[in-house]
């Protein structure tokens, strides 16, 4: 079992929030609009993204160059019916050095905040295999539970707990890997007169000897 621990300060709580974020999004942004963002990497190459919205819908396209000159493409689209409360949505991602992978999958509604998601995915090793997941809200936050199973029969999984206490926020993410290792990651956001401080733990432990 090995542990790490790090510490960050941010005057941002939102900041702090987005290492942590959740990937499975039931409910769409409210904003619609285009938009275009450039962006120069401190140690070289750069990245343009350009972003539409409309009625829920999400349409994302980024390239980015590293540092060595390598270009790499990717691409996302939701869609989202509000009146049915349910949805599509598909990624493909090309890195510099030519592997792909990329996913597609339906979103459910279940409950306000709450909702499933199930699909296919394929690496960049041309493995393919499916997923789902399923986001719950709390009273004080929300927790996902997500699988993964490849064609050959291995299964990865992971559990999120995100909630609000009395001074910041709590998350708790334990994922488990194809051969039994877990990773715990503890993220403890605590508010201060000057902004707001994350601590990080994360604990890894291996699988059990065969």
């Amino acid at each position: 079992m090995k542990t790490i621990r790090a510490q960050r300060t941010a005057t941002s709580f939102f900041t702090l929030l987005a290492f942590s974020a959740l990937t499975l999004t039931l409910i769409p942004e409210a904003s619609a609009g285009e938009r275009s963002r450039s962006r120069q990497g401190d140690r070289g190459g750069s990245a343009e993204t350009r972003t539409k919205r409309d009625r829920g819908n999400v349409e994302r396209d980024a390239t980015w160059t590293n540092p060595a000159g390598g270009v790499g493409q990717h691409s996302f689209d939701r869609t989202w019916d509000q009146s049915t409360g349910t949805g599509t949505v598909s990624s493909s991602t090309t890195r510099p050095n030519g592997n792909t992978f990329g996913r597609e999958g339906t979103l459910t509604k279940t409950a306000p905040g709450s909702g499933t998601a199930a699909g296919t995915f394929t690496r960049p090793n041309g493995t393919t295999g499916t997923y789902t997941g399923a986001t719950t809200k709390t009273d004080t936050g929300r927790t996902t539970e997500r699988s993964a199973t490849t064609s050959d029969g291995k299964t990865a999984s992971s559990a999120i707990t995100t909630s609000k206490t009395d001074t910041g926020a709590s998350r708790t993410a334990v994922r488990t890997g194809p051969q039994g290792g877990t990773a715990t990651a503890q993220t403890d956001i605590t508010k201060t007169e000057t902004g707001y401080t994350a601590e990080r733990t994360v604990t890894k432990t291996p699988p059990a000897a065969k």
